[in-house]
């Protein structure tokens, strides 16, 4: 089911811990905790405004702080302000961000009174000397605890990683990333770790004690995060913090791989895999002229950033010309293949096929149009 979210910012409020890369005035790009004037102006803005598609619900979200961490009369009140919403039907249920630490029986009786149906832990990593560099005051059995309890209580479960922070490694964010699997959450975020003034971790990268990822270095990692946590079948909802004035025109982002379309730049990786995975399987039945088939609303990511993904794939395809064209398709996420001049496909690559590949070999099923829709218009060539 679609959710349509409408966010409500606590920058740092109940927050115990001053994390080594937390500054979130500049991260939100709010500075006042709201009050429930400023919370139900918030809401009633957002229903005359979002369109929510059909078979989809709204929901509540408390972001930024550590909601649980917050007093339960605190909590309580937040809550009460979203009920009437509720009652009249216009929102579906609430949704809030907190801390592995900051979870309990008592909190999650409360949340679940109050029509709380998701929890989101800032888990961040699963290694125990990247959360204590990174000044998180917790272990990782405090997190698989609080997953247990929240799953127990049959909320849904949501998973923030960040990926680069200190001591971190691209071996310990993939071990994350695989761990988290075993806890079967049904949503994750990626954010990679950015510099960001007035932190601790500003002072280190000033120091030179802390190096920041490049943006090559964390699109490739969240690229292999994504891979792995989407095909264990936990949706991955969002990549990269949301861009804004401080981040982008601002002096808060002092280093570090910022992107205002992080996301997309991670999902046009991941597409640059799937059509290398494809052409290795199938590269001794290809034509010299290739042509690469996508859903023509995946275009831009299979043909990348400035023509990136189709600059390697020429590089890498050395037998003869390589063209990408997008075509209509009910589905989306496959990689076609064919000969060029041709309007359809002649096997074609899956996204649940190419999770479910090893070093880039598999056994697939050739198929003349991509999952079982039919191919309807060629619209382009790139």
């Amino acid at each position: 089911m679609n959710c349509t979210i409408i966010p409500i910012f606590i920058p740092h409020y109940g927050c115990p811990h001053a994390c080594v890369f937390c500054n979130q005035r500049s991260i939100t790009g709010q500075e006042q905790v709201p009050d429930d004037a400023g919370i139900k102006e918030t809401i009633e803005k957002y229903l005359q405004t979002i369109a929510v598609p059909r078979g989809g619900h709204v929901e509540v979200a408390f972001y930024g702080g550590s909601f649980t961490a917050l007093g339960m009369d605190v909590q309580e009140r937040y809550l009460r302000v979203v009920q009437p919403y509720i009652e009249s039907g216009e929102v579906a249920s609430v949704r809030v961000s907190t801390r592995p630490d900051a979870i309990n029986s008592d909190i999650l009786e409360l949340l679940r009174s109050y029509r709380v149906g998701s929890i989101e832990l800032g888990v961040q990593s699963l290694d125990d000397e990247v959360l204590q560099l990174a000044g998180r005051g917790y272990t990782v059995d405090q997190v698989w605890e609080a997953v247990a309890l929240v799953k127990a209580e049959g909320f849904a479960l949501g998973i923030q990683l960040m990926l680069g922070l200190p001591g971190d490694t691209r071996e310990k964010d993939v071990q994350t990333a695989r761990a988290v699997t075993g806890m079967k959450p049904d949503m994750a975020r990626l954010y990679p770790a950015l510099v960001i003034r007035d932190t601790r971790l500003a002072v280190m990268y000033r120091k030179g004690t802390y190096r920041p990822l490049s943006l090559e270095e964390a699109v490739v990692t969240a690229a292999d995060m994504f891979v792995i946590l989407e095909g264990a079948g936990t949706k991955v909802i969002r990549m990269g913090l949301q861009p804004t004035l401080d981040l982008t025109g601002g002096e808060a982002l002092v280093a570090g791989p910022f992107h205002p379309s992080f996301g997309e730049l991670v999902e046009a990786e991941v597409f640059l895999r799937q059509a290398l995975a494809a052409i290795h399987a199938y590269g001794d039945r290809l034509p010299d002229s290739l042509c690469l088939f996508v859903n023509q609303r995946d275009a831009s990511k299979m043909i990348g950033h400035r023509g990136r993904n189709r600059k390697r794939l020429k590089e890498y395809w050395k037998t003869g010309e390589l063209s990408i064209v997008g075509i209509e398709s009910p589905e989306r996420d496959w990689v076609g293949l064919g000969a060029s001049r041709q309007d359809l496909p002649r096997w074609v690559l899956h996204r649940e096929e190419f999770y479910s590949m090893q070093e880039l070999v598999g056994s697939l099923k050739p198929a003349g149009e991509p999952a079982g829709g039919k191919v309807v218009t060629r619209v382009g060539k790139g």
